[in-house]
């Protein structure tokens, strides 16, 4: 199943099995999402807890993530029975062993990823990153985003000083100055172009698609 360019809905096999089936007192089923895609709208909506009421189950239990290498950590540990997230974390989850599952996936346009810099900067492709401070979140969609443009620009990692970011201080980062560039997903790009006047010099829909 291919899951590149793609936000894919995982769950933990042995866990969400248990959580649904523990006789007359179900445990609710706890979700793991993040400040974007269809579980934060599914949230908002109600839709899911609506859906669980009426099978006769509790609500959800309902986990904000700042990205996915964290909520595929709890996946792991048992604390969270299903999360969306990029396509990146679950490989990474499963290259460590993690028992996910892919329950479905969603295509991506990429337009919602980008390598972004400070207003000022002179920064203005991927090849100019050479040497430069370059944040992302390890393991990440942002990570591949990382990697891909690198690769386009005929650079690798090790033209460039990685900085392994949360997107909320990586964001601070960036606004102060002591990063050059920083790979980030929807919401966080959208606020950053906003609040800081940030700009992308290149974006997740204008570099090679994982699977071609």
């Amino acid at each position: 199943m291919p899951v590149s360019r793609r936000n894919t809905l995982m769950a933990l096999g042995a866990g969400l099995l248990s959580a649904c089936a523990r006789g007359n007192a179900p445990a609710p089923v706890t979700i793991g999402y993040q400040r974007s895609g269809l579980l934060l709208l599914a949230k908002a909506r109600g839709t899911v807890d609506a859906a669980l009421v009426a099978a006769g189950r509790p609500p959800a239990q309902w986990i904000e993530f700042s990205s996915g290498p964290p909520m595929l950590e709890a996946m792991a540990a048992g604390s969270v029975d299903i999360g969306a997230t990029g396509e990146s974390p679950p490989i990474f989850a499963q290259a460590a062993g993690a028992p996910i599952i892919y329950l479905t996936a969603e295509p991506n346009s990429g337009q919602s990823s980008a390598i972004l810099v400070r207003k000022d900067s002179p920064l203005r492709t991927v090849a100019g990153l050479r040497g430069r401070r370059l944040a992302f979140t390890r393991a990440s969609s942002a990570h591949l985003v990382v990697a891909k443009a690198l690769q386009h620009a005929g650079l690798g990692f090790g033209d460039v000083t990685p900085i392994n970011l949360s997107p909320v201080d990586a964001g601070s980062a960036i606004a102060s100055g002591a990063i050059d560039a920083w790979s980030i997903w929807d919401p966080y790009y959208a606020l950053a172009e906003q609040n800081l006047g940030a700009r992308a010099i290149v974006t997740g829909d204008q570099l090679p698609a994982s699977d071609s």
